[in-house]
């Protein structure tokens, strides 16, 4: 049965602090109705996969957060999933997948024999608080990242009043711009341009900062520091360092942007 309980009202809660694209694989008509349901009272309107070529396009174009899915249909695609995960996809592009279980554990043993990353659990039929914990986790998975400081995010949210529209502008004009100021410290370093890695590693410092990049923060301290002393040697080092944990931030920010 649906959890009708008076929780509804604190979950919203999560969706304001971690909104999130949901796909939910479910091939019976009324456990899909069910856990739409669920889904929307929580504040997530989630979109639906029936077939398994839906499931592996949406896994292709990297468009889901989180992906809701009946066990077994793990069984049913169990194996095109592991050998599009092992062949295809990056690993940053994997969603955090909780499977909803009804079977017995000989059963589940055989789908971890897949290979499938499986992060969670629930039980069907579907609980909104079970489902709120478990969403709960995936929250917790991506905020232990040292990317991203998500009490220096959420900061960020408060300065701006609450205002999610223009939250996720800034995360955008961040996405944007940075890119264009590590091609400029990439080139710089190749012309041993000391003052504008000096400038440019500032500029992206600040903005870094300002996101809750401390790590991506603390590495352009490092090149803005080079640039400003003009000893620029073991800058190539530093800079590729910089690149990775970059990356490493668009991810995560790229998850809540979307």
């Amino acid at each position: 049965m649906v959890d009708n309980s008076e929780a509804f009202k604190d979950d919203f809660v999560l969706v304001e602090q971690l909104p999130l694209q949901i796909l939910l694989v479910e091939d019976t008509v009324v456990n899909q109705k069910l856990a739409l349901l669920v889904l929307k009272k929580i504040g997530y309107p989630a979109k639906m996969a029936v077939k398994g070529s839906e499931l592996l396009t949406a896994l292709k174009l990297g468009s889901y957060d989180v992906i809701l899915i009946d066990i077994r249909s793990l069984e049913t695609y169990g194996f095109q999933i592991a050998q599009h995960v092992g062949q295809e996809l990056q690993p940053s592009k994997l969603p955090y997948i909780i499977a909803m279980n009804t079977i017995n554990s000989r059963q589940i043993d055989h789908i971890h024999r897949l290979e499938i990353s499986i992060n969670d659990y629930i039980n069907k039929p579907i609980q909104a608080q079970e489902l709120v914990k478990a969403l709960g986790k995936y929250k917790t998975s991506i905020s232990s990242s040292s990317a991203i400081d998500f009490t220096a995010l959420e900061y960020l949210r408060s300065m701006l009043g609450g205002d999610e529209v223009a939250f996720i502008e800034v995360i955008s004009c961040y996405l944007t711009e940075s890119p264009h100021l590590l091609q400029t410290i990439k080139i710089s370093i190749i012309n041993q341009d000391a003052y504008s890695i000096w400038q440019t590693a500032h500029k992206l410092k600040s903005s870094s900062a300002s996101l809750g990049a401390k790590t991506l923060t603390k590495i352009c301290l490092k090149l803005e520091a080079k640039g400003q002393s003009g000893d620029l040697e073991g800058s190539d080092e530093i800079v590729v360092q910089l690149e990775q944990e970059y990356n490493d931030v668009k991810t995560v920010l790229e998850r809540i942007q979307n």
